[in-house]
């Protein structure tokens, strides 16, 4: 299949975005995207394992905004993982990780 997308899942809904494998092409041609900014928020992510989204706008960035832009493009670069803990009743932050980049 040479779609970005998985095939249609079971309950209709829209199927995920397929993120690229992590290999050593991959990692030569992020490492070359990193900024200053980004080495800085990994090597904080090395020590501290976890980090929200406000934690990391406190931490590198000036506003929310671009932080929450960044964040997301290093999610799909693969050089950052993503989670959200389940809460009954509204939603947490998005806890981010270092992917196996």
């Amino acid at each position: 299949m040479s779609s970005a997308f998985a095939s249609v899942r079971p309950d209709g809904r829209r199927p995920l975005a397929v993120r690229p494998r992590a290999d050593h092409d991959l990692v030569a041609a992020v490492s070359r995207r990193l900024t200053p900014r980004d080495r800085l928020l990994c090597r904080v992510l090395f020590d501290h394992k976890v980090l929200t989204t406000e934690q990391v706008t406190d931490l590198c960035f000036c506003n929310l905004t671009t932080a929450r832009h960044r964040l997301s493009a290093l999610y799909e670069l693969r050089v950052l993982d993503r989670f959200r803990p389940f809460r009954p009743v509204g939603s947490d932050p998005y806890h981010y990780v270092l992917d196996a980049c």
